[in-house]
């Protein structure tokens, strides 16, 4: 097998995780996107927040799995998806 058989090497993934409460929940989507369209990440890193997800993700939990601790520990009721500053930037 020559050289020019051989399929080129792959680039290295990384992503960044970043903090911010129940924002920072949202990396656990980021991970589920990588994982649906077959992305393999090679390094992970993060701060507050997305450290902890992406820390529970390197040692081998699932995106689907970290949705469930978070459920068990932090209902959906409680969380809201608008920041209560939120109303700072709507005109009118």
């Amino acid at each position: 097998m020559c050289a020019q058989d051989q399929p080129p090497p792959r680039a290295s993934v990384g992503i960044a995780l970043s903090g911010g409460g129940a924002f920072g929940l949202a990396q656990i989507g980021v991970l589920k996107y990588f994982e649906d369209h077959h992305i393999p990440i090679d390094y992970i890193g993060g701060t507050s927040m997305g450290g902890l997800i992406g820390g529970f993700y390197a040692t081998g939990l699932t995106p689907s799995e970290l949705e469930e601790i978070v459920r068990q520990f932090w209902p959906v009721s409680g969380v809201t998806a608008q920041p209560q500053h939120a109303s700072v930037f709507q005109s009118g």
